[in-house]
């Protein structure tokens, strides 16, 4: 039997995204004038050290947004190669202010996300 627990990532507030406005990690990746930001981004991402556990929820758990070093196509790659679904979080979590939202809440991350 498998399980639909979602493990959060461990922040303990020292992560490199802490503080960084969230909409900043939300970008149009259809548009080619944000791809040059991946590198600006993965340099919250590079050395964290939960780098390795923020990917790996959010490739179990986040459609949008840059997570972990990985973008929204990269975390679609990785669910299709390793047989994994898509399971969306009761709860999203604002990394800029660490406040929660539910899904009644989804207005807001659909106006921070674009979509």
């Amino acid at each position: 039997m498998t399980s639909n627990a979602i493990n959060y990532p461990d922040y303990d507030g020292t992560e490199n995204c802490v503080g960084v406005e969230v909409s900043t990690f939300y970008l149009d990746y259809r548009s080619s004038s944000n791809r040059g930001d991946e590198g600006y981004l993965a340099s919250f991402c590079n050395n964290c050290h939960i780098q390795a556990e923020c990917a790996e929820y959010a490739t179990k758990h986040e459609a949008h947004g840059y997570w972990g070093g990985l973008t929204p196509t990269d975390r679609q790659v990785a669910r299709k190669k390793r047989g994994i679904m898509l399971v969306l979080p009761e709860l999203k979590i604002d990394h800029g202010t660490r406040r929660t939202y539910t899904k009644q809440d989804d207005s807001y991350w659909s106006e921070l996300s674009g979509y």
